[in-house]
């Protein structure tokens, strides 16, 4: 995606995302009000194909991962 790129994911559909810089703003634009009772996480590295995708572009220990999603075991 470039610069002013749109994505739209429609309710109930997961979705995730990584960068490759370091001046990235994601904005999000939801329907509704923050409800952390009904929000879910899936754990990354659950996906093999995804962790080797990853890797392709950089180590590991370069990856900025939020806090609740490193308390993410599974897929809830």
């Amino acid at each position: 995606m470039m610069d002013g790129d749109e994505l739209f994911v429609p309710k109930g559909f997961a979705h995730g995302f990584i960068t490759l810089g370091f001046d990235v703003i994601v904005q999000y634009l939801v329907d509704n009000i923050y409800s952390p009772e009904n929000e879910g996480s899936i754990f990354w590295k659950s996906f093999p194909e995804i962790v080797e995708e990853i890797s392709k572009y950089t180590e590991e220990k370069l990856i900025v991962i939020s806090d609740k999603d490193l308390l993410t075991k599974n897929f809830i």
